[in-house]
């Protein structure tokens, strides 16, 4: 089988994530590691990225799952206070 890379996430985490999101549509996922990564518990960096491919037959529907959430946030960026503190009423306390 012919694998694509489609994305490159920066860590395991991240591409656990994007693993799960596809597998959840029905596209198989490999993912590739840098060997020295996970052996020196690496979270960061250029060994502790990790390579998302799937079949290149599934490639481009791969892409189109995952472009809005590429376009929603940059990688390592943290969500605004604005954007993750819960919408509450204040009535809600008393």
């Amino acid at each position: 089988m012919d694998t694509v890379e489609i994305y490159r996430a920066a860590n395991e985490m991240e591409a656990q994530i994007i693993r799960g999101r596809l597998e959840e549509e029905g596209i198989p996922v490999l993912l590739r590691y840098e060997a020295a990564g996970p052996v020196f518990g690496l979270a960061v960096g250029a060994l502790a990225e990790v390579r998302v491919l799937v079949p290149a037959a599934l490639a481009e529907q791969a892409r189109l799952l995952l472009a809005p959430q590429q376009d929603d946030a940059t990688p390592g960026a943290f969500p605004s206070e604005e954007d993750s503190a819960p919408e509450t009423d204040e009535a809600d306390f008393d």
